[in-house]
């Protein structure tokens, strides 16, 4: 049969069939469109670019560490992990904070203070882990410097039962003790060669600690 034999009921079934199948091709291929531009999209949300900042003479960049953004320098040769860079500590003005203190340059290296303990007198789970959390970068950081951290906790331990109770009463001329204390306002006060800090978030345990650090490493001047 010709094609000028074909009926014209067959030819518009012919024409519709093309027509459905041209439908569901534009389908798939706006699916397969519409897939790889998410996974384009989503490539470039996941990977910012990093973030930099001098001070100092150290230069400092964002990196994600356990999906966590930190900044990191390079100290001596070894890589330092910070939540807070130098900058932004100065700013808040717990840098005039720790130049205010009476012997801030015994911070400054050569550090007077071999042994640091970083010590939280709260019996709140979040605050206790927030400064867990910040101890473990800054025990690997001081240790770079020659200084050893330990943490202690007081007042109903019950987060760390196997943690000895530290307080001002045990720094020494060679042990800084840095003692967190919840408090409405935030404030640093000394007490022989400790460091109370009053802090009215948890979330000001970081900053506070790691300016001291940046002090005992010397990326913050204080003396």
């Amino acid at each position: 049969m010709s094609k000028k034999d074909v009926s014209p009921k067959k030819r518009t079934e012919s024409l519709a069939k093309k027509k459905i199948m041209i439908f569901w091709v534009a389908i798939v291929v706006f699916l397969m469109v519409g897939s790889l531009f998410g996974i384009m999209s989503s490539n470039l949300n996941s990977t910012p670019a990093a973030q930099t900042t001098t001070y100092n003479g150290y230069d400092f960049h964002t990196t994600v560490i356990n999906n966590q953004n930190m900044w990191e320098t390079d100290y001596f040769h070894h890589t330092l992990s910070f939540f807070n860079d130098p900058n932004t500590i100065a700013n808040e003005g717990i840098l005039n904070k720790i130049k205010n203190l009476p012997w801030g340059e015994r911070l400054s290296p050569p550090s007077a203070y071999k042994n640091v303990y970083l010590t939280i007198n709260t019996s709140n789970a979040d605050e206790a882990y927030l400064a867990t959390l910040t101890s473990m970068g800054l025990s690997q950081n001081l240790g770079y410097g020659g200084i050893a951290l330990h943490m202690g906790f007081m007042d109903n331990n019950s987060q760390f039962p196997n943690l000895s109770d530290i307080t001002c009463h045990n720094s020494t001329n060679s042990t800084l003790v840095i003692e967190y204390v919840p408090a409405i306002n935030d404030s640093m006060q000394i007490q022989n060669n400790c460091i109370m800090v009053k802090y009215g978030s948890p979330y000001d345990i970081a900053p506070y600690t790691e300016g001291i650090e940046y002090a005992l490493l010397g990326i913050l001047r204080v003396g």
